[in-house]
């Protein structure tokens, strides 16, 4: 059986004028949650963004762990 070191999901937008596109990535791992938004055209309304959380904490842990066996039987 594969180990899971992190999971990664990725969006774009759909429908819509192309001002109001985008692409965004949320990763998990067992130490850290990143997001980033990245829209086709940018905006004033509409700008890029990033984000990230990270700690040594049990709660994230067992949180991946859980998510990793899920995804693992898919």
């Amino acid at each position: 059986m594969t180990e899971v070191s992190k999971i990664t999901l990725i969006g774009h937008s759909g429908w819509g004028p192309v001002e109001e596109a985008y692409e965004e990535r949320l990763t998990v791992s067992a130490a850290e949650v990143t997001y980033r938004y990245h829209p086709i055209k940018a905006t004033a309304e509409n700008v890029a963004h990033r984000w990230r959380y990270w700690t040594d904490g049990p709660a994230l842990v067992n949180a991946f762990e859980n998510l990793a066996a899920v995804v693992s039987t898919w």
